[in-house]
């Protein structure tokens, strides 16, 4: 197993023993940004709502591109710099990740309620742990989140991009733009109410880890022949 894998694995299974021997954790983590009476003051913030809708779809947009300049690059190699592996790749990301894995199967059976949604937070459903299936939702649930899903292929999306730029300074600039990303849409999540810290790590979490599986199959099945897709790839997981 490479050193890579290894960490991720070894968070995944740290995170969950934490979440697994205290669950509370979560409770405590979103009661710092709940007010009895009034709810959860951010998801009535003018300026964090509007942050929020521009950064939902720049992660709906980003796929679209994806699958745009993949199209084109097919037709016409090597337009725009990026190999086509490269915007290959970000697209399966997202199809796998956000798109299958969280929208499609965990948030649709889960049954996980939102912190909003539960008793502890002017709700009537019950709060269950992270990884105990439940029936306190039906629909579009709380495990995991979606948007910390969307904002993490995002960031690792960038990522891969920023290898492929020629200029250093907006290389680097993209890859401080991709964390901050990272964090502030899946931060929003936890302060508005809408998801439990958890489900943020464990969304983030998991798509590292496909991340890293689409890198692999794709490095196997499509090997590098230039550097800057070589480059890239690498930084995909």
């Amino acid at each position: 197993m490479q050193p890579y894998l290894q960490k991720l694995v070894l968070a995944f299974l740290f995170t969950l023993m934490v979440f697994t021997t205290v669950p509370k954790l979560d409770l405590w983590a979103t009661g710092l940004f709940y007010v009895e009476g009034v709810g959860f003051p951010a998801a009535q913030n003018e300026f964090v709502v509007q942050l929020r809708f521009l950064m939902m779809r720049f992660m709906l947009l980003l796929p679209i591109i994806a699958l745009v300049m993949l199209v084109v690059n097919i037709w016409k190699r090597g337009f725009g710099g990026i190999p086509a592996i490269v915007w290959g790749k970000i697209l399966t990301l997202f199809l796998l990740g956000p798109g299958l894995l969280v929208n499609g199967i965990l948030k649709e059976y889960w049954g996980r309620a939102r912190p909003e949604k539960t008793q502890f937070f002017g709700g009537s459903a019950e709060f269950t742990p992270p990884f105990q299936i439940t029936d306190q939702c039906s629909h579009n649930c709380s495990f995991v989140s979606g948007e910390a899903s969307g904002a993490t292929a995002v960031a690792i999306s960038l990522f891969a991009l920023s290898y492929c730029f020629k200029n250093e300074i907006l290389a680097k600039a993209t890859r401080v733009f991709a964390i901050a990303f990272a964090v502030v849409a899946s931060s929003f999540r936890v302060i508005m109410g809408r998801h439990f810290l958890s489900d943020t790590i464990f969304a983030i979490l998991m798509v590292l880890l496909i991340s890293y599986a689409i890198n692999a199959v794709f490095s196997r099945i499509w090997p590098p022949k230039a550097s800057g897709a070589s480059s890239a790839r690498q930084h995909l997981s």
